[in-house]
């Protein structure tokens, strides 16, 4: 090889070290991103969550004593029982650790590869298809209209 073929390989070889990792420095920021994004999804998830489950125990209570009103101890009481136990169930869901949430889906996921390869192929359908139907339920309201 001469100097010159030499010279090229070599600053073809540097660039393209340089490249590649420029490409990998992107693709961490992206996955960063994509964490912190689906932990903040989860987290809204989690505190809507822990809401409905709190409006159910309200919503338990209130029977309870509607029911106590009436005289129906026996049933006011399973309402009572219903609502400690809607009560833990929102604590739980309000007091659970997002990254613990992840970790735990991570390792999940590592250990049964068919499951990761099923849920993949199901949100790919769900992209694909779910856009599609509320296309198609637009327009068909629109010709009733």
């Amino acid at each position: 090889m001469n100097k010159t073929t030499r010279n090229v390989a070599s600053g073809v070889r540097n660039g393209a070290t340089r490249i590649a990792g420029e490409a990998g420095n992107a693709v961490a920021q992206a996955m960063d991103a994509a964490e912190e994004t689906a932990v903040s999804s989860v987290r809204d998830g989690r505190k809507a969550a822990s809401d409905y489950v709190v409006s159910l125990r309200d919503a338990a209570d209130a029977a309870a004593g509607s029911l106590e009103a009436d005289g129906c101890g026996r049933t006011a009481s399973q309402a009572r029982k219903a609502s400690v136990v809607l009560d833990e169930v929102g604590n739980a869901i309000a007091d659970y650790d997002v990254q613990d949430l992840v970790s735990e889906t991570a390792d999940a996921l590592r250990r049964r590869p068919a499951l990761a390869f099923s849920l993949a192929a199901l949100a790919g359908y769900a992209l694909v298809r779910l856009p599609a139907s509320d296309g198609r339920s637009r327009s068909s309201r629109e010709v009733r209209s």
